[in-house]
C-alpha cells in the first residue's frame, strides 16, 4: 500500500481585486519522538500531493503550495533538522542552487523545539 500523507487543509485566500482564489495545501505532520528523517518522509507527502493534484487537474500548469507544519508533542527536546540541507551536507557551495532546498515550521505542544 503507497504511503500517503495526512489529509491536507485547503485554504481559499481570496484576493478581492483581482478575484483570485489560492489553494494552499497545509501538511500536518504529528510526531511524539524526534524522527531525524521527517523532512524526507514530509518531501515524499509533498510529492505524493503534487502527483494526486495533477491527476485530479491535468490542464494545471503549477500546483498548489504545501506548507509542511510537524507537530511534536514527545518529552524529550526536538533537535533535528528544519532545514532539508542539513540532510545532504556536506554540500559545496557550487550545488547548494541545484540541490533541493526547503524548511519545514516544527511546532512542540511543550516548548521542546529548538
Amino acid at each position: 500500500m503507497p504511503e500517503q500523507a495526512d489529509p491536507a487543509a485547503a485554504v481559499d485566500l481570496e484576493d478581492a481585486a483581482a478575484t483570485l482564489a489560492l489553494h494552499v495545501y497545509i501538511l500536518f505532520e504529528h510526531k511524539s519522538h524526534p524522527d531525524y528523517w521527517v523532512l524526507l518522509q514530509l518531501l515524499r507527502y509533498i510529492a505524493l500531493q503534487g502527483d494526486a493534484y495533477r491527476k485530479q487537474h491535468p490542464e494545471a500548469k503549477t500546483l498548489p503550495p504545501v506548507y509542511p507544519l510537524v507537530l511534536y508533542h514527545g518529552q524529550s527536546r526536538w533537535r533535528m533538522p528544519s532545514d532539508f540541507h542539513a540532510l545532504i551536507r556536506p554540500l559545496p557551495e557550487a550545488l547548494k542552487p541545484n540541490t533541493v532546498q526547503w524548511h519545514s515550521t516544527m511546532l512542540s505542544s511543550k516548548g521542546l523545539v529548538g
